[in-house]
């Protein structure tokens, strides 16, 4: 059990691979969404985050995002990208203001996916230049 940014406790993220999700145990994406207007959600993000009436409107989309994420989709028990953007993208449809808020979290976790797989990618070393990758054996001349 952890607890959460959002002031509850919940299971811990189940391990799962992260870059191939579908090949995890992990039931599918659910959602259940509120059924509430833009200005009960406003409310509540700003109740639970303690912000002001005058926060950007900014950081109020991207932790309205955030909150319907953890708090009313099983995207936590397996954070995947996979799962990361069905999650995203069903925000979004439910509620067509945060679309592109959405769209931005999503490009963002796209570029930082990317960036990470080519920091772990094996990078040749000088040996495998001189031996040759498939270890036949190269002679620089």
């Amino acid at each position: 059990m952890i607890h959460d940014e959002w002031g509850g406790d919940r299971e811990s993220p189940m391990e799962c691979d992260r870059e191939s999700p579908q090949e995890t145990n992990s039931p599918p994406l659910t959602t259940h969404l509120p059924d509430w207007d833009r200005q009960h959600l406003v409310a509540v993000v700003r109740r639970q985050r303690g912000f002001c009436s005058k926060a950007s409107v900014g950081k109020t989309r991207r932790h309205l995002v955030n909150m319907l994420r953890h708090q009313y989709t099983n995207y936590d028990e397996c954070q995947s990208t996979e799962r990361f953007v069905a999650a995203c993208r069903a925000i979004a449809t439910a509620y067509e203001w945060l679309a592109t808020e959405c769209e931005r979290q999503i490009a963002w976790r796209l570029r930082r996916d990317s960036i990470a797989a080519q920091r772990s990618s094996p990078r040749l070393s000088v040996e495998d230049f001189h031996t040759g990758i498939s270890g036949v054996g190269t002679t620089l001349v």
